[in-house]
């Protein structure tokens, strides 16, 4: 483990270039034209600690922890079936905790001061649940699943859904028609019942306060959803949820009920439950809350008598947030990136929730990733940047105000994993935080990096056109990127694009090292040609453009040429030079 440094007759041409344009935007920047809202300002992110990924045996490929908690981090390890735990606050291993040879890991929970580990064996015969102390990793019980969750004698019902909280370990087979608790402490069963049966196919779950089971009547709906007491079983509250005959998918000529897309539990009881195109939001006590209904939705979080949770909207437009009180009534809604919201679990500032900004995800552009801190009481939001490409870079989770990213490193020639806790501190620089305190005036003219003279190594005759965007909801003085556009349709064309302004060579390198190291793992081709310039594979429109990266000092350039294949290679040079040129 080591610390981060600090880190009106238009030419076919330019409806070309102007289409690729667009494509640029949608990847380079990830907080785009949103407007700045107001927020007490939480600073910047600040890397805590950073480790390898890559444990023996593993290598890190952007799937998640099992579980992060308020000190634990819960993940893969070693040989199949065991399990790293590491403090949360500082990333130092805790503990492994070892499963017999054999056995492949299926999950694992934090259930108060247990960690609940479920494996089974390789052809699925039998599934097994241990316990281990937090602290020391000691096994503390084993547990085969209780037979009343078997399918038959020697098997294991495939939709076998374990969940564990404070209050118990819970197991959850539909097909069954069972449900079954388990004491964390011992290992014991606590308690057992049966769930709707008949022709109950599939079973959804979601835990916290309550197990929120969805049970799904094969072919022809609805779902009986079954709230119930994890410590004992005990029914808390029973509600229907119709479907449609032909599925909850899109394809109308599916067959059968399917499951619900989402069963979430709030950690005060709040539920929320979205199946075929829609979805329904529970008080903690299971009273229906009276909301719009319309459009899957997911990432409950919940503040005070507030949840907010998102809305995929319909066509690709941009997801919306909608945040409703007990009675229905909307605190607000507006369009915030991403689906999936983590309470960052900030004791000075409690209502913080954390999303990635989902844009710039695809084609492993230089842009930096951003997470957006809302406020779930009052609806304020802030872009905030990573100091890891967004290609590269995936949000984990959060707790205790830590947030954890994974992301893929070549600073050490391979595209390695990490992941990196990060906290909210003040930037080190004077200007705006969503800019990582770099000044807006600092950002250079794109139009200055190549002038029409240089470009005669293409063809004479060039016009350039300037591009203006916001960053992070922060406007820039200067334009950031610039078209070149070739006096006749056949000649390439060219865009600059200042993909980010670091706020140091070090944060620089670290930005573009992570975006090469992505696009390496993608088996895309990546052609250092000379100190600070790298021959990548363009964003795949058709022609098929020609790309650079560009770093000097702390400045990031993208640079296409569409039309020339071997353009970037002549033209990528000269950026660079005239970036030095600036930087003396």
């Amino acid at each position: 483990m080591r610390r981060l440094p600090r880190v009106a007759g238009v030419p076919a041409v330019i409806r070309r270039l102007a289409a690729t344009a667009v494509l640029l935007l949608s990847v380079l920047v990830t907080a785009g034209d949103l407007p700045p809202v107001p927020l007490p300002p939480p600073g910047v992110f600040t890397p805590v600690w950073e480790t390898s990924a890559d444990e023996p045996g593993n290598r890190y490929d952007g799937a998640r922890p099992f579980a992060v908690t308020g000190d634990l981090i819960l993940s893969v390890t070693g040989p199949p079936g065991d399990v790293l735990l590491r403090d949360l606050r500082t990333g130092r291993p805790r503990a492994v905790l070892r499963g017999p040879a054999g056995h492949r890991l299926e999950g694992a929970w934090p259930a108060g001061d247990v960690v609940v580990v479920h494996r089974s064996t390789r052809d699925g015969a039998v599934h097994r649940l241990t316990g281990y102390g937090t602290g020391s990793g000691r096994e503390l019980w084993e547990a085969d699943v209780p037979a009343a969750l078997y399918g038959g004698p020697g098997q294991v019902p495939a939709d076998l859904r374990v969940d564990a909280t404070p209050g118990g370990v819970t197991l959850v087979s539909a097909g069954s028609g069972a449900a079954a608790g388990i004491s964390p402490r011992d290992g014991s069963t606590a308690w057992r019942v049966s769930l709707p049966r008949g022709d109950a196919c599939a079973g959804t779950t979601g835990a916290g306060p309550i197990l929120l089971v969805a049970v799904v009547r094969c072919g022809h709906g609805p779902a009986t959803l079954w709230a119930m007491d994890p410590a004992t079983g005990t029914t808390r509250w029973r509600d229907t949820l119709p479907l449609r005959p032909d599925g909850t998918g899109d394809d109308p000529q599916e067959e059968g009920a399917g499951e619900p897309d989402a069963v979430e539990v709030g950690r005060d009881g709040t539920a929320l439950v979205s199946a075929d195109g829609r979805h329904r939001l529970y008080a903690p006590g299971g009273r229906r809350i009276d909301v719009d209904g319309h459009g899957p939705a997911y990432g409950l979080a919940v503040a005070g008598d507030v949840a907010a949770y998102t809305v995929r909207s319909p066509g690709g437009s941009p997801p919306v947030t909608v945040a409703v009180e007990r009675d229905g009534d909307v605190r607000w809604r507006r369009e915030l990136p991403g689906y999936e919201m983590h309470d960052l679990g900030e004791r000075s500032r409690p209502g913080l929730a954390v999303l990635q900004d989902d844009a710039g995800k695809e084609g492993g552009r230089p842009g930096p990733a951003f997470l957006v801190v809302a406020d779930v009481g009052r609806g304020d939001a802030a872009w905030r940047p990573l100091p890891t490409a967004a290609s590269a870079s995936t949000l984990l989770g959060a707790a205790a105000g830590l947030v954890l990213v994974g992301h893929v490193d070549g600073r050490g020639g391979d595209a390695d994993g990490r992941i990196t806790a990060y906290r909210l501190s003040r930037p080190r620089g004077a200007g705006p935080a969503a800019l990582a305190g770099t000044e807006p005036s600092a950002w250079p003219d794109a139009c200055g990096l190549l002038s029409v003279d240089d470009l005669r190594i293409l063809g004479p005759g060039y016009s350039s056109h300037p591009r203006h965007r916001r960053v992070g909801g922060t406007g820039l003085p200067r334009p950031t990127g610039c078209d070149y556009v070739p006096p006749t349709d056949d000649g390439p064309a060219v865009a600059v694009t200042v993909a980010w302004v670091a706020p140091s060579p070090d944060a620089a390198r670290l930005l573009v090292s992570t975006a090469l190291a992505h696009m390496r793992r993608e088996m895309s081709p990546v052609e250092p040609r000379g100190e600070g310039v790298w021959l990548v594979d363009g964003p795949g429109m058709a022609p098929v453009p020609d790309s650079a990266l560009v770093g000097v000092g702390g400045v990031v350039v993208h640079l296409s040429v569409f039309g020339d294949p071997g353009g970037a290679r002549k033209v990528a040079g000269v950026v660079a030079r005239n970036l030095r040129r600036a930087h003396r």
